[in-house]
């Protein structure tokens, strides 16, 4: 099974520490975090940021892509820069909360949990157009896809994730190469299957081209492969 936080579970115990203490921080608006000495080596502390950043898209304000940390005798601080104020951040959340009582009113109704997967990529490949803005905030997050309806495929693969946490179905970010350049997709879990993918980035680009959405976009790894989509099989959150 899929944990609800799948990169803290490829965690150690002791990152597994540090990851909450980060979390915690966050949510609480707090911009710098303290990691006390001994909890987790100072070279570890990228894996736990990029753990956090892949489970949680909810931290759409964060500038996961630019932090500062400093090793002091007593721990680590770690400074993270937010891309909003509280006061749109709070608009923000009450607006995809908002989405997320809609969609699972709709998917009350699904048959199979393919289904509700289905249903969700079928609503952001359709209403989503692909644009590479170069602002990181409209292209790289979830509020993208969710309020403007544009992204490249890290905010859509992010929203999906969101949407996916929010209505109890499995599912995690991938992060690797399409063809070799930087991609994101979704795995999610489907019975009998096991794990499978998905890339809600490619449904709308076929749409954008006039081609009908893929009929079952549910993928294995071993399909994938074949196709041009390379990523670590283990998921392992590599020091940056």
């Amino acid at each position: 099974m899929i944990a609800p936080a799948f990169y803290r579970s490829l965690l150690t115990s002791v990152e597994q520490l540090a990851y909450r203490e980060l979390v915690i921080g966050l949510l609480a608006g707090k911009s710098t975090i303290f990691i006390p000495q001994g909890m987790v080596p100072t070279a570890q502390l990228h894996r736990v940021v990029q753990a956090v950043h892949l489970d949680h898209p909810e931290l759409f304000e964060i500038e996961w892509w630019e932090y500062q940390f400093a090793a002091m005798p007593d721990g680590s601080y770690l400074r993270f820069q937010r891309m909003l104020e509280p006061g749109p951040s709070a608009a923000i959340r009450n607006s995809l909360n908002a989405k997320v009582v809609c969609l699972s009113q709709t998917l009350a109704d699904s048959p199979s949990v393919a289904d509700a997967y289905l249903q969700i990529a079928k609503k952001i490949a359709s209403t989503t157009k692909y644009v590479d803005s170069g602002n990181v905030f409209w292209d790289h997050t979830l509020v993208g896809p969710a309020l403007r309806h544009t992204a490249v495929c890290e905010g859509v693969s992010k929203f999906f994730l969101f949407c996916c946490q929010r209505t109890g179905l499995p599912c995690a970010i991938v992060t690797g190469t399409l063809h070799g350049v930087p991609h994101a997709w979704n795995m999610v879990e489907l019975t009998p299957y096991g794990r499978v993918y998905l890339d809600v980035t490619g449904m709308l680009q076929s749409r954008f081209h006039g081609m009908p959405l893929y009929p079952s976009p549910f993928r294995t790894e071993q399909q994938l492969r074949r196709n041009g989509y390379q990523w670590p099989s283990a998921f392992i959150c590599q020091a940056t």
